[in-house]
């Protein structure tokens, strides 16, 4: 009699086989993702199939390397570990040149595995990486090797630390964990590690509050980051790390093809080009003028300013924008001039220029009303003569501030004739400034005179669309970008 358990039993290891390697292609496809990603961003190599004439994690006791039955588990990792990257800009990541990301296991125990460790796991810069636990579920351990290892390449010192250590107040007082008391090198990553991560940083707030030693030593590494790695991760930045905010937002990989599509979307429907990928050979406008390119660790801000861009031109009737002839619009960041007062350079949110039909816009200025006040210099360019009856400016050089003075828009507006109508023009295109505006002109005659002539040129020269019923959506906050104005 045959035995008919045989067959069932290996139809049930086959499906087993099947559901365990399908289990590992998934895991592999997720590590392959993240190893991809941080590569392209970041240039960083993630390495867990190690060769066998290679070092294993350096040699740490009761390491092992990553098997298939570790893939899911590995898969997991990288998925913790990349929102905890992100926190580091491409700039960043590439100054200190991280450039492997070594993976293993261990048994050992979170203190053991870092006595045992040399320096923080740098390999004491020879592999240019840090390596890390894949069974090690707190992420502190990954901001804490990546102080030791840029400490390394600092160059540099946080000097005073061992006579803050010598304080004369209780020892528990001057440490955030036990491990700190190692020496000062653990002291400062432990610290460091802590204001990376949103829960341990918001206990460190509680801690200063009380225990004035951590307040200093906090202090010092904030500062020392600052100097020597990113001025960007400033005082803004570190609040973003107690908000919980999603870094990972802002990585080139993600908002560049958005950046991309609102170029694609605004050519499509205008006609206009929108530059932002410049040469060696583009030219710098005068000389006594700077000005940044654009680059890959921008994307996030750029992408968020022309999102705010496109609300704005989609304002205009394409009619408008045809018929005045606009080329290009290009975009820098850090616009200055050093021709202002008390050799100060100032900030530029934008410029016009009518020999090359362009206007040029710098997107670390967001608020918009740069736009419409260099887009209105282009009108008054192409329609001269108008407005004959606008009152003349008598101020003469002024400052760039919104800050009102009776019958003009700002102070700036002050300055001569042609920043008066760009700034009348400016403010009534935008909701809380018109609102604004509008409420002065109300008891100021001038201004209201200004208004007027504004209104009637720009329906009588420039687009009839752009009549009452357009500016009462102004007013309203209409979103033009649902109902095209064409």
């Amino acid at each position: 009699m045959k035995n008919k358990s045989i067959p069932l039993i290996m139809l049930i290891l086959f499906i087993s086989t099947r559901f365990y390697f399908a289990g590992n292609n998934d895991d592999e496809v997720t590590i392959s993702k993240y190893a991809s990603e941080f590569k392209t961003i970041y240039n960083i190599s993630i390495i867990y199939r190690y060769e066998p004439s290679k070092p294993i994690a350096y040699s740490i006791p009761s390491t092992t390397k990553i098997e298939n039955d570790d893939l899911p588990r590995l898969a997991l990792y990288l998925k913790e570990l990349q929102p905890e990257l992100s926190k580091y800009s491409e700039d960043f990541i590439k100054k200190i040149n991280l450039r492997n990301i070594f993976l293993y296991k261990s048994s050992s125990t979170v203190d053991t595995e870092r006595y045992n460790e040399p320096d923080g796991s740098t390999s004491k810069n020879t592999n240019d990486g840090i390596s890390l636990n894949i069974n090690e579920t707190n992420m502190l351990m990954f901001h804490h090797k990546l102080f030791h290892y840029i400490y390394n390449r600092a160059g540099a010192s946080i000097q005073n630390w061992s006579n803050i250590n010598r304080s004369p107040v209780p020892r528990h007082l001057l440490f955030v964990s036990q491990y700190a008391q190692k020496d000062i090198f653990e002291d400062m990553a432990e610290i460091y590690a802590r204001l990376m991560i949103k829960t341990e940083a918001l206990e460190l707030l509680n801690t200063v509050k009380s225990e004035y030693i951590i307040a200093t030593k906090i202090r010092l590494i904030k500062k020392f980051i600052q100097e020597h790695f990113s001025s960007d991760m400033d005082s803004v930045y570190w609040q973003n790390i107690i908000d919980g905010y999603d870094f990972s937002s802002e990585l080139s990989d993600k908002n560049e093809p958005r950046v991309k599509e609102y170029v694609k979307q605004i050519k499509n429907k205008y006609y206009l080009s929108l530059n932002y990928e410049y040469s060696a050979s583009s030219p710098i406008f005068s000389s006594n003028m700077e000005y940044k390119k654009i680059g890959k660790s921008d994307m996030a801000k750029f992408a968020a300013y022309l999102s705010n861009f496109q609300k704005e031109l989609y304002k205009y009737p394409i009619s408008l924008i045809k018929g005045i002839n606009i080329k290009d619009i290009n975009f820098y960041k850090d616009f200055s001039s050093d021709t202002t007062r008390n050799d100060n350079k100032i900030k530029i949110g934008g410029i016009f220029r009518n020999d090359n039909n362009s206007i040029y816009l710098n997107i670390l200025v967001p608020d918009l009303k740069v736009f419409h006040h260099e887009l209105f210099h282009w009108l008054d360019f192409k329609h001269p003569g108008n407005m004959p009856d606008w009152p003349e400016s008598h101020l003469g050089q002024v400052l760039y501030l919104d800050r009102s003075i009776p019958g003009y828009a700002s102070l700036y507006a002050a300055k001569n004739m042609a920043e008066d109508k760009a700034e009348t023009f400016a403010f009534l295109m935008l909701r809380d400034k018109a609102e604004e505006m509008t409420n002065r002109a109300k008891t100021d005659k001038l201004l209201d005179g200004k208004i007027k002539l504004m209104k009637k040129f720009i329906q009588e020269k420039c687009s009839s669309e752009m009549n009452v019923d357009y500016w009462n959506k102004i007013m309203t906050g209409f979103d033009f970008s649902t109902t095209f104005v064409k």
